[in-house]
């Protein structure tokens, strides 16, 4: 057992894991076209799953719908220097009226920061 111990490295207790501060830090975008600068953030575990499950509920016929899956993400991950959301669900549709090269943009920076990369509506197709 020590062998085995000493090649996978520490056994992390409940406590040790709980204690860990494992979210990345907001990325801070400019958004020049908004006139100043935004926090993107790394969803926690209920976030994502709630965002998987969403999108999940997008598969009809082994076919993933696309639409409105950006703005879930965004809705999620858009937030003020604090950390705090700046925008709810009820929010979706005026945001969405904004410039999609935009949207587009911050998009693309919560997919990466999220490790939602390019495969990703394909990988959660799978899941579903």
């Amino acid at each position: 057992m020590t062998a085995e111990k000493d090649q996978v490295g520490k056994v992390l207790s409940r406590d040790a894991i709980l204690a860990v501060k494992d979210l990345k830090e907001p990325q801070r975008v400019e958004v020049p076209e908004w006139g100043g600068a935004i926090f993107v953030k790394e969803m926690t575990g209920h976030e994502r799953e709630q965002f998987e499950t969403f999108a999940a509920s997008k598969v009809k016929d082994g076919k993933m719908d696309l639409s409105g899956l950006r703005i879930s993400l965004l809705l999620v991950t858009l937030v003020d220097c604090n950390g705090l959301r700046i925008f709810g669900p009820e929010d979706a549709s005026k945001l969405n009226s904004k410039s999609g090269t935009v949207l587009a943009k911050l998009g693309g920076i919560a997919q990466e920061l999220n490790g939602l990369g390019a495969t990703a509506p394909e990988e959660l197709r799978k899941n579903s």
